[in-house]
């Protein structure tokens, strides 16, 4: 799914926060980022940023959703290995 796909079929305006959990994810981030995204990557095992994606050394947890939410607001959207989940954490759809 394109960052335009996700766009049209969530909803997402400019400055929504979108948030990808796991590896990778760092492409789609960026280009998400230039439609007026917010992005956050959260990577347990990143040793930086990439491609200038804002990126926490951590995985989703209750703690670190709290922490997310405190410092950034409210997520928009949420990735866990590139698979949109809603709140309920059920898979929606799968992006690129």
């Amino acid at each position: 799914m394109s960052p335009a796909d996700l766009i049209r079929e969530h909803g997402l305006r400019p400055n929504d926060l979108v948030v990808h959990a796991g590896a990778g994810g760092v492409e789609l981030l960026s280009e998400l980022r230039g439609y007026g995204c917010r992005v956050l990557r959260l990577d347990p095992d990143a040793v930086g940023w990439d491609a200038d994606v804002d990126t926490l050394r951590a995985e989703l947890s209750p703690a670190v959703e709290r922490l997310v939410r405190e410092r950034y607001g409210p997520a928009a959207l949420v990735l866990v290995a590139g698979v949109v989940v809603d709140r309920a954490t059920r898979p929606t759809s799968r992006a690129a």
